[in-house]
């Protein structure tokens, strides 16, 4: 009957690196320690700040590495806000649109190089984009009319192809389904 060996001697038999001693086992399993409790308190090393939010679960939608160029940091309650180009400025202030101000949206989340410290023109600019904003009443107002006109000029289209339709004798058949109802 053979002589049990120990664990020493058969990780050595099998050419294994001799057992660690007890006291790199605690030091190493004090690192451990220490690496567990700086994961827990969202510190992973030295260099990294702790994290404030939970993760959430990768969402396939978005893409999660574009920069959010046009973000702000606030919103202005009962105000909707557009980016519209520089060029077109003047035709939406006459429409009643406001330029937004700094101070009531905050900075812009990304910094752009050369565009740092770029809110002393008053307004919220990005490049060729600026910032325009409405009361959120005159902007349920304005989105209205834009149905209105969009179905003035659907009804319109159909009428003129009922009409030629009817003068050469051919059925008229529409199949479409718009807001719900079929003429």
């Amino acid at each position: 009957m053979s002589e049990k060996k120990s664990l020493a001697e058969r990780r050595a038999e099998a050419g294994l690196e001799p057992e660690i001693s007890p006291a790199r086992r605690a030091l190493m399993e004090a690192q451990l320690r220490a690496a567990e409790e700086d994961r827990r308190s969202g510190m992973s090393d030295d260099t990294q700040a702790p994290v404030d939010e939970p993760t959430t679960p990768w969402d396939n939608r978005i893409n999660h590495y574009q920069m959010r160029m046009l973000d702000t940091y606030s919103k202005r309650p009962g105000y909707e806000m557009q980016w519209i180009e520089d060029a077109d400025v003047g035709n939406y202030l006459r429409r009643g649109w406001n330029l937004c101000r700094p101070e009531d949206y905050g900075e812009l989340v990304q910094v752009l190089p050369g565009e740092e410290g770029n809110t002393s023109v008053g307004y919220i600019r990005r490049r060729e984009l600026v910032a325009i904003e409405i009361p959120k009443e005159r902007y349920d107002e304005l989105i209205e009319l834009k149905k209105y006109k969009a179905r003035r000029q659907r009804d319109s289209g159909r009428r003129q192809f009922r009409e030629i339709a009817k003068a050469n004798d051919v059925p008229f058949v529409d199949n479409t389904k718009i807001d719900g109802r079929k003429d």
